[in-house]
């Protein structure tokens, strides 16, 4: 896939396209992952220079997907969209690691992930727009 609107258009596009674009993300790595390890493996140079940039130039755009992506959980805390599923109050799961997608913790997008994934775990829209 040299595109994104390869997968989906912005036109119609849908939360389903955009989790569907992650997991192919994550799915991409896990092959890159595999194939490194193997004796194929880079091959050459040349190969290991190309696939450090494309990582390196995936890496510099996680920060503004994970800002996105707190400005939509934020968003949709202050309109009361979000419920959470052992019925505490959404804001607490929010706000005990907003500032992992963002702040240091970017220096290491993995554990920023993890973090995002952890308080977004059991926040649920309780509407859909």
């Amino acid at each position: 896939m040299d595109d994104f609107r390869q997968v989906t258009g912005l036109d119609h596009a849908t939360s389903d396209d955009t989790v569907r674009l992650a997991r192919t993300a994550a799915e991409a790595v896990r092959g890159l992952n595999h194939l490194t390890g193997h004796d194929a493996g880079p091959g050459q140079p040349s190969a290991a220079y190309d696939i450090t940039g494309a990582l390196a130039l995936a890496a510099s755009r996680l920060p503004q997907l994970l800002t996105q992506i707190e400005r939509w959980l934020d968003q949709a805390l202050a309109a009361r969209q979000l419920g959470h599923d052992l019925g505490e109050d959404p804001a607490g799961a929010i706000e005990a690691a907003a500032y992992a997608p963002t702040g240091p913790l970017m220096r290491r997008p993995g554990a920023a992930l993890r973090a995002t994934r952890r308080w977004a775990r059991g926040t649920r829209c309780q509407t859909r727009r």
